[in-house]
């Protein structure tokens, strides 16, 4: 009997289980924030990475910085939360909690990225991945042309990591990124803009995925294996918040990675469909 099933069982005392398979309660989880959009759906957007937040066990916090009307075939709008509420938010939080690590997704306004950027600095948090994300898998943009910008310029200087796909690593940086060269020159120019680490994910190339690592000297391949079956949402959202929480909890950036990938992995191997026709979602 599981822990979920003995709790529908009236007469089933759960503190039964040995205390030595019990988690420690004394100790305080770690805390990491998400800054991001709102999917209602929960597959992707801050409600995904307050799920993975709760796998690798770290006290999970998020910030909207966008709300979304979507859901598992895509995006229909989307409503930035203005840039004044969104540092009153940020504000108010590490007034009383600072976060060992935050991660970033969408953020859709010059203003809020902006907003972001100047939050990251003020408090100096050490680990900061950016998922620049530009457009949904479904092709609606969730960062408009003036925050790309202001993205280049002012939040990737203040990121700890940042985590492009390969059609975000092409418009960071420029560059025509069709292959595993391409990824390595897009890599060096985005890390030019002034993140410590740059990972490019390769996902969206031919065969097993293979994402790339480099820290201004050396470039690290991090190899995958390719789930099967039907595309599945959300899944750059999870690999950046795992990177968060891994890094969040003393583990090394290539580490943090590659457990990161290891973790999508096996979610996207228990994936399953929300409705007729729409993408598949993790199941955690």
């Amino acid at each position: 009997m599981d822990r979920l099933e003995a709790y529908l069982q009236p007469d089933t005392c759960v503190s039964e289980e040995p205390v030595a398979n019990l988690p420690d309660i004394t100790l305080t989880p770690i805390p990491v924030l998400s800054i991001g959009g709102s999917d209602p759906s929960g597959g992707a957007g801050i409600q995904l990475d307050l799920k993975v937040f709760q796998v690798i066990d770290v006290h999970g916090m998020a910030v909207p910085a966008a709300l979304t009307a979507q859901g598992p075939t895509g995006v229909s709008s989307v409503l930035a939360v203005p840039a004044k509420f969104l540092n009153a938010q940020l504000n108010r939080l590490t007034q009383d909690v600072k976060p060992a690590a935050i991660k970033t997704g969408m953020l859709y306004s010059a203003e809020n990225v902006a907003a972001v950027a100047g939050f990251i600095q003020s408090e100096s948090i050490r680990f900061s991945v950016v998922d620049p994300v530009l457009a949904s898998s479904t092709g609606a943009p969730l960062l408009k042309n003036d925050a790309v910008t202001v993205l280049k310029s002012a939040l990737l200087p203040q990121a700890f990591m940042v985590t492009p796909n390969l059609r975000e690593a092409e418009i960071l940086s420029g560059l025509s990124v069709k292959d595993a060269d391409g990824m390595k020159a897009a890599a060096e120019a985005i890390w030019s803009m002034g993140p410590r680490y740059v990972v490019v994910k390769g996902g969206h190339l031919l065969g097993d995925p293979e994402d790339l690592l480099y820290d201004g000297k050396r470039f690290i391949s991090i190899s995958g294996h390719r789930a099967g079956g039907p595309p599945v949402h959300g899944t750059g959202c999870a690999l950046s918040s795992a990177i968060a929480a891994y890094l969040a909890k003393g583990v090394s950036p290539e580490e943090a990675v590659r457990g990161a990938k290891r973790l999508i992995y096996d979610l996207i191997q228990k994936a399953f469909p929300l409705t007729r026709g729409g993408q598949r979602y993790m199941r955690f």
